[in-house]
């Protein structure tokens, strides 16, 4: 691959950025379940960094016997997945665009009436996590791709209660699903190939509506409700080994949704959603547990947040040996990008003096990767944003018969405004080859 003399000396910025410093670079803004009352109904909604809330989606878009439960990104970084319930009808998910519009309607089984959650696999498809009962419940856990067929069936546990949420381990690809059981909440760890459920870890604390994987420490961050029950707390994180401390005690009424900010953040910080009665999204620091208001309002029900628009990588398999990386980054149009893989992991994370880092290990495919010595694998390995925000590349590995191999990767945009040249580091993002 032949690159300008532009792209060549992003390659050399990208190499050295450990010597470069850069202020951390927040996402932008959050997208949020709402469930609003009669007066304001809201299904979906956004809120920015100084709190500014805006309407996306409204509740009378939807049948009136519909529930939102949980909201993520699209593979395309352009639209939304909404997790819904409804009591007319089997449950189901719904993609929506940015104005509102719903674009699809996927109903996954007749058998269920909750579906809790959605969140996505390494290549694109949609990991479902769904109930249905009153007293006992059952759970099962599907994929669906993107075409709204079910291709498996992947875990279907008896013995508990409603199902919770789901996240993608994003250093082994597995799932991580939370469960109300009889005597205590359990998080399982399910493989993609569907063997597994195996009890991953177990708290007697109330857990909420979400858990999500932290890349920065390989993590998962999980909502708790700190008023019932010995230990309580509002916010509990499980090591990749099980083991479950308590983030934050109190503070707040609950943590009715939560989700960690970027890996690459200095002073990282948990966006959380409360229920009445103080009711909103706060903010809470990952180090000293402060807690600041983005956001309060007693008109609505968190009980989901996402980065909204912020996922900036997103990995749809095209075929069984080609992906394509669809890079999103909100407001930087016209900016240069440049993308770096490892075979190693997101940790060590490269550090930078100042604070942040990039999170992925540097290994010799990285440089590969940098230095455009992967052509024909990674077809593209640096570009500039297009008027929507956008790019496109892809890895293909047709014909060369290597073995399974989990990449993972990431991309700078570089700004020459921005504080060093760096505008924006993304999160990693776990590609199974």
């Amino acid at each position: 691959m032949r690159h300008s003399a532009k792209h060549l000396s992003i390659i050399g910025l990208w190499l050295s950025l450990v010597a470069l410093a850069a202020p951390a670079q927040p996402y932008s803004s959050w997208a949020f379940i709402g469930n609003g009352n009669a007066a304001q109904p809201m299904a979906l909604g956004a809120v920015d960094l100084s709190g500014n809330l805006s309407t996306i989606m409204l509740q009378t878009a939807l049948p009136s016997s519909a529930f939102v439960n949980s909201v993520t990104m699209d593979a395309d970084n352009r639209t939304y997945v909404l997790a819904m319930s409804d009591t007319n009808q089997p449950a189901g998910f719904i993609r929506v665009d940015a104005g509102g519009n719903v674009l699809n309607t996927f109903r996954v089984t007749n058998a269920m009436t909750i579906t809790a959650d959605v969140t996505l696999d390494t290549n694109g498809d949609y990991i479902v996590l769904e109930s249905v009962g009153a007293s006992t419940f059952t759970n099962a856990l599907y994929r669906v791709d993107r075409s709204g067929n079910v291709t498996a069936t992947l875990w279907m546990p008896s013995g508990f209660f409603p199902s919770l949420g789901v996240t993608l381990d994003g250093d082994t690809g597995d799932y991580l699903v939370g469960l109300r059981g009889f005597t205590s909440n359990q998080i399982f760890r399910v493989k993609p190939n569907g063997s597994g459920g195996v009890l991953a870890g177990t708290t007697n604390v109330p857990l909420r509506n979400q858990l999500a994987f932290e890349r920065r420490n390989g993590n998962t961050v999980i909502g708790a409700w700190p008023n019932a029950g010995p230990g309580a707390a509002v916010l509990l994180s499980m090591s990749g080994a099980g083991a479950v401390t308590t983030i934050l005690a109190s503070g707040l009424n609950s943590g009715e949704c939560v989700h960690p900010e970027r890996a690459s953040a200095a002073n990282y910080r948990y966006i959380v959603g409360s229920d009445p009665p103080n009711s909103g999204i706060f903010f809470v620091d990952g180090q000293t547990t402060a807690i600041t208001t983005l956001h309060a309002s007693q008109s609505y029900v968190y009980r989901h947040v996402a980065p909204n628009r912020g996922r900036n990588i997103g990995v749809i398999q095209r075929t069984p040996t080609r992906w394509e990386l669809n890079l999103n980054f909100p407001g930087e149009a016209g900016l240069t990008w440049a993308i770096g893989l490892s075979v190693t992991g997101t940790r060590p994370a490269a550090p930078i003096p100042g604070g942040r880092n990039v999170p992925i290990a540097i290994d010799p495919i990285t440089v590969a990767s940098v230095s455009g010595l992967l052509t024909g694998v990674l077809i593209k390995n640096a570009g500039t944003l297009d008027v929507n925000d956008n790019d496109t590349t892809f890895i293909d590995v047709t014909g060369l018969g290597i073995p399974s191999v989990n990449v993972w990767a990431v991309v700078l945009t570089l700004d020459p405004n921005a504080p060093n040249g760096i505008r924006t580091i993304a999160d990693s993002v776990l590609i199974k080859i």
